[in-house]
């Protein structure tokens, strides 16, 4: 079998609406439609994110929302954040699960990254009606820059309020309303200038004033944009039975998506997503992503450097991956898959001077060596030679 090699196409898990305490549509109240399952979450639900990200080996990422995590009546200073306006109450809502949960996501960051989703979902206006949605209208114009800004604010100080950890760097739109590269005040300037430095939506239901840089992801404030595609289930499916891989970079999905109406039974939905991704992830030419730093990077690489098999090298070329006026790269390398390599053998780079990082998996088809190669701007190539290990 001759020598192959790939660079994979890696999967970010992305669950919208994880935080609400409440799951009741409260869409025909003027209420939040929260997650649409008519229970409240607990623990078992977090716990659920979490199973699934430590089965796969990865942190799905929950698009948090807050308003409920609330202990403080904070969102009174933003009326616009809730049906009550500036008499937010929420009272009958907080309770022991609140520190129950933040300590289950704080134990086990590895497997659980918060992202920004919003407050309180939807806006009301001044009127005290609901429109959708909490950070772009329907049309997808911007919310005013200074309720941006207070929304932003008060998420950050929630989420610090219960030691949620790092803050959050990654943001997923309410309702999908975004706009990418409108001119003045915009939506992404401000998430800049907050912290947030990647954000992931449906391009099909994206507004543009020009078309992203690299079609499926671009740059709008230093903000890197990636296309979410189409969610394989509709945002309040319960306990489904998916048995599609994925074809996308992004499986978005929403909470009840993980969950089962009775939480006890919660693992049952995880088992049948876990075996869809498992094997998914073993393939030759993709990677399940622990993180969504490891992510964006290996997407970009994906989308942008080449991998070919020239005499008895492997020649990787990223030139055009560092031509990327990418602002936030997170300092993760560049994963390939060799498959077809003798065992015994370990790869050198000539370019680096020396051995590079691998490990062996079983592929779909047999074992595979899946490399680690950390590339620069200065040294943005590798010729990757096999040769006998330990010289």
């Amino acid at each position: 079998m001759p020598i192959e090699a790939a660079i994979p196409m890696p999967l970010q898990i992305v669950i919208d609406d994880v935080g609400w305490r409440t799951g009741r549509d409260g869409s025909l109240e003027n209420q939040p439609y929260r997650t649409g399952i008519d229970r409240n979450h607990g623990v078992e639900d977090y716990l659920a994110v979490i199973s699934l990200g430590r089965r796969l080996g990865m942190a799905p990422q929950a698009a948090m929302i807050l308003s409920e995590w609330d202990t403080r009546n904070l969102l009174r200073r933003v009326p616009s954040t809730s049906w009550m306006g500036d008499a937010w109450d929420n009272s009958p809502i907080v309770g022991a699960w609140i520190d129950e949960c933040a300590q289950i996501i704080r134990d086990n960051r590895q497997h659980f990254e918060c992202a920004i989703h919003g407050v309180g979902h939807e806006f009301w206006g001044e009127d005290g009606k609901m429109t959708r949605a909490e950070w772009n209208d329907h049309r997808n114009e911007p919310r005013p820059v200074d309720t941006i800004r207070a929304k932003l604010e008060l998420f950050l100080e929630l989420h610090d309020q219960h030691q949620l950890g790092r803050r959050p760097r990654a943001f997923v739109p309410c309702g999908f309303t975004c706009h990418f590269g409108r001119e003045g005040d915009n939506l992404q300037q401000e998430l800049s200038r907050y912290g947030i430095t990647s954000m992931s939506s449906p391009f099909w239901a994206m507004s543009r004033t020009y078309r992203p840089q690299y079609n499926s992801f671009g740059f709008d404030h230093d903000v890197l944009v990636v296309d979410r595609g189409y969610d394989p289930c509709d945002w309040n499916v319960i306990d489904p039975d998916w048995r599609i891989p994925p074809t996308w970079p992004i499986l978005g999905m929403h909470w009840p998506n993980l969950l089962h109406m009775d939480p006890s039974r919660n693992d049952e939905v995880i088992d049948r997503w876990v075996k869809l991704l498992e094997p998914w992830g073993r393939r030759f030419r993709q990677t399940l992503s622990p993180n969504t730093d490891a992510f964006l990077v290996q997407y970009v690489y994906y989308k942008t450097a080449t991998v070919k098999i020239t005499g008895d090298e492997i020649v990787i070329d990223a030139t055009e991956s560092f031509s990327v006026p990418w602002k936030h790269r997170p300092p993760a390398p560049l994963k390939v898959k060799v498959r077809g390599m003798p065992s015994g053998l370990q790869l050198q780079d000539a370019v680096a001077g020396k051995v590079v990082e691998s490990r062996q998996e079983f592929g779909e088809n047999g074992p595979v060596q899946v490399i680690q190669i950390p590339l620069t701007a200065e040294r943005a190539s590798a010729r990757l030679s096999a040769s006998v290990g330990g010289g």
